[in-house]
């Protein structure tokens, strides 16, 4: 099962990860890694996912309360800092069935790639998330930038699509995205930006 703390019933759905508040929670992070070879690692536990800047996905460690997910996390490292990840978590386990239909599980699959300094982060990403009792799903994908020296940039895109299978209602595609310009001059550092969501 799922390496998690707390109480549950036959008859309870339970939080188990990807949320600040915990409070069956007693560990923040607790997981093995096993290594394939030197490319190749997999994490098995409760795992602070980080991506990017942590805008999409983050432990919030500026929160009070951090963020983890209980599941796996499969790493194949390309070479300079170039790697891909696939992770399968899971967000609330239900007790009452053995088929675990009831649950909500959150997938992910993230690459990051650098073509120097101008194209030093090149994120793709692609995320689903399911609430199998409501039969519901969310679609995410999404781009990330970043770039220069003195003079950099980030700009960073995100679509999400999804349904509701059990009322057969489509939810409204949304859109967010990030764009931000700066200068370093010297100690101090210019920045400006605009975020739409």
């Amino acid at each position: 099962g799922e390496p998690q703390t707390g109480d549950s019933t036959g008859d309870t759905i339970t939080g188990t990860s990807g949320s600040p508040r915990q409070p069956e929670m007693d560990f923040f992070e607790a997981y093995a890694k096993v290594y394939f070879s030197q490319q190749v690692e997999l994490s098995l536990g409760r795992i602070a996912l980080k991506y990017g800047d942590q805008k999409v996905i983050g432990p919030l460690l500026w929160a009070p309360e951090g963020r983890a997910f209980d599941g796996a996390k499969l790493r194949y490292d390309l070479s300079n800092k170039q790697w891909i990840d696939a992770f399968a978590t899971k967000i609330t386990n239900s007790d009452t069935r053995a088929d675990a239909q009831d649950d909500t599980n959150f997938y992910g699959l993230y690459s990051h790639f650098s073509f120097g300094t101008w194209l030093n982060e090149f994120d793709f990403y692609l995320l689903r998330q399911e609430e199998r009792s409501n039969e519901v799903e969310f679609n995410t994908y999404g781009l990330r930038l970043k770039g220069g020296q003195s003079f950099h940039y980030l700009a960073e895109v995100t679509a999400q699509s999804g349904n509701n299978s059990a009322s057969q209602a489509d939810f409204d595609d949304a859109i967010q995205y990030d764009v931000e310009l700066g200068y370093n001059l010297g100690a101090s550092k210019l920045r400006v930006g605009y975020a739409h969501a």
